[in-house]
């Protein structure tokens, strides 16, 4: 009986140790998930265009952040 006491107790020490290695791997994992969120979401656009020959009377320009 004594050897089934100690193998639970191994076993439940071992399940202990592994969801504390997988605690610290996500702790660490998630410093560098929002640091590339940062970067993933940051662009740059450059916009061209050839400019009417026509009239450009009555158009109307819009700008800023909102899309």
């Amino acid at each position: 009986m004594k050897a089934m006491e100690k193998m639970d107790r191994k076993k439940k020490a071992g399940i202990r140790g592994w969801r504390q290695r997988l605690m610290v791997f996500l702790l660490c994992l998630l410093p560098l998930m929002f640091a590339a969120t940062g970067t993933a979401l940051a662009a740059e656009a450059t916009l061209a265009w050839d400019p009417s020959t026509g009239s450009v009377a009555g158009y109307k320009l819009y700008y800023g952040l909102a899309s």
